[in-house]
């Protein structure tokens, strides 16, 4: 199976209510995300995805949460925007924007400081 990824970096704030100090209090996160495209076949070209294409989206997507708190956003709803909730909406934000013939897997991985990083894998 091949893999393509690509990682971008990014700020955003967020507080998380139900959490004791310092977390509920509004805060800033440098963000670090890669999107992971795996799939079997390859096309005419010999590549899985364009990666210009996983670029655009990717940036695309990136604008969207770039400098906002995550709360505020229309997406999280009633969900605390944890690591594991932001790693499946950024997920389907890719997915309804992408165009893909030959994926099987995406994984969205985000990491809020070096040490701590949450993934989400689905199957497309």
């Amino acid at each position: 199976m091949y893999t393509v990824s690509l990682t971008k970096k990014m700020i955003a704030q967020h507080h998380l209510p139900n959490e004791v100090e310092p977390e509920n209090k509004k805060h800033s996160h440098f963000y670090k995300i890669q999107i992971s495209l795996s799939g079997d076949i390859l096309n005419n070209n010999g590549y899985l995805i364009d990666i210009n294409q996983i670029d655009r989206v990717f940036e695309e997507i990136i604008g969207i949460y770039e400098d906002k708190t995550l709360n505020d956003l229309v997406e999280f709803g009633d969900k605390n925007p944890s690591l594991e909730n932001f790693s499946k909406i950024f997920c389907n934000a890719f997915l309804e924007r992408i165009q893909f013939e030959n994926l099987q897997f995406i994984n969205i991985r985000i990491w809020e400081n070096d040490d701590a990083s949450v993934s989400y894998q689905r199957e497309v």
